[in-house]
């Protein structure tokens, strides 16, 4: 099977970048943080422009931790 790359916007995370140790936020900054970025997700339908950085946001939405905040 032969193919061609595909170039797509962002970046891999770099092994320092990759922190399983980093703490979760709290309860209340957890509910803050889903709150700002379902409010981020509503307002990227109409600004295409930060469609990719809401998509990265929202992969955090389960367990948010201090870097994505």
């Amino acid at each position: 099977m032969s193919g061609k790359a595909l170039s797509v916007p962002g970046r891999h995370k770099l092994k320092e970048e990759l922190n399983d140790n980093d703490p979760e936020l709290g309860s209340a900054n957890s509910t803050m943080y889903r709150a700002l970025v379902a409010r981020g997700n509503y307002l990227s339908q109409d600004r295409t422009d930060i469609k990719f950085a809401v998509k990265e946001l929202w992969r955090s939405m389960a367990k948010p931790t201090n870097s994505d905040w």
